[in-house]
């Protein structure tokens, strides 16, 4: 078992006075996630749980203090100990904060800047796929079930190397297409995001499909909940050579018996791409989830 999962109890035991909250990142399985990448930090501020993600370069917090009773007190403890690692640089800052949770900083103090937004939608609107809105979706949907005899199930263990392999070769399509360094490099960086989920999927609660054909598969989605109503695509993988595999998995995940208890997917944000906004608006979502970075001024 990883080190870091230990905390998992912790995390969730504040996570769950967050009832509310719809975004990505209020998950221990977001912080899982990249744990290569960043060296995280529990500390326990003013009755708040806060987490701290370090790397070479300094420190910032990761989540908003998590918790029943967080003040502006609590806000300026964080910022002071994350200067403190920093010795005030520009990195001080927390990230994820929700509009809900802006009224906390001062914006004598502070300044928020709007992460790009995440992607909410109705899951009944997409397992129905009704009406003209949907009518591309639909049709792609169509088009892949009346080709392809296919099964959409549970993820197992020994699916992790075929998984593996067809994110290599979904990857090389993507780099061979987008010649952009910042777009490659998030390529690269969730091959590693997505074997640790793949390695760790029992531990941390996460519900793993498969799409295959003819016994093999050709794609992979997972997720997880957020808050009490709200199931969070973390990511998906597919073969780009079979026309409306995306949204027939998309549709399959939704229509799924174990996420039909939720009443929004979150397809968490584009990553500012201008193809992946397309895709995602296509889907028609209920609303886009606005959330902050928050540094001081």
């Amino acid at each position: 078992m990883h080190d870091l999962l230990i905390q998992k109890q912790l995390v969730d035991s504040y996570l769950k006075h967050q009832a509310g909250v719809q975004s990505s990142a209020f998950s221990f399985v977001n912080i899982f996630a990249w744990a290569d990448f960043f060296r995280f930090e529990f500390k326990i501020i003013g009755g708040c749980l806060c987490v701290f993600a370090h790397q070479d370069i300094g420190c910032f917090q990761y989540l908003p203090p998590l918790g029943t009773n967080v003040t502006a007190e609590v806000i300026e403890e964080c910022f002071r100990y994350i200067k403190d690692i920093n010795r005030g640089s520009g990195l001080s800052r927390i990230e994820y904060v929700p509009e809900e949770m802006r009224i906390l900083f001062d914006g004598k103090l502070y300044r928020s800047e709007a992460r790009a937004p995440e992607y909410v939608y109705d899951r009944r609107d997409i397992e129905q796929m009704q009406g003209p809105a949907l009518a591309s979706q639909r049709w792609l949907w169509n088009h892949f079930t009346k080709h392809h005899a296919y099964t959409f199930e549970s993820y197992r263990a020994e699916d992790f190397q075929e998984c593996c392999n067809l994110y290599e070769r979904w990857a090389q399509n993507r780099f061979a297409r987008h010649s952009e360094e910042m777009y490659q490099e998030m390529i690269r960086e969730n091959r590693v995001v997505h074997q640790r989920i793949l390695e760790a999927f029992k531990d941390l609660d996460v519900i793993v499909r498969v799409v295959k054909i003819n016994g093999h598969i050709v794609g992979y989605t997972a997720g997880y909940s957020v808050g009490q109503n709200t199931f969070c695509d973390l990511f998906e993988i597919t073969d780009l050579s079979f026309k409306g595999l995306p949204t027939a998995m998309f549709r399959c995940l939704c229509m799924d018996a174990d996420i039909q208890r939720y009443d929004f997917i979150n397809a968490m944000d584009d990553f500012g791409l201008p193809d992946v906004r397309r895709t995602k608006m296509n889907f028609k979502p209920r609303f886009l989830l606005p959330s902050y970075t928050v540094s001081l001024r």
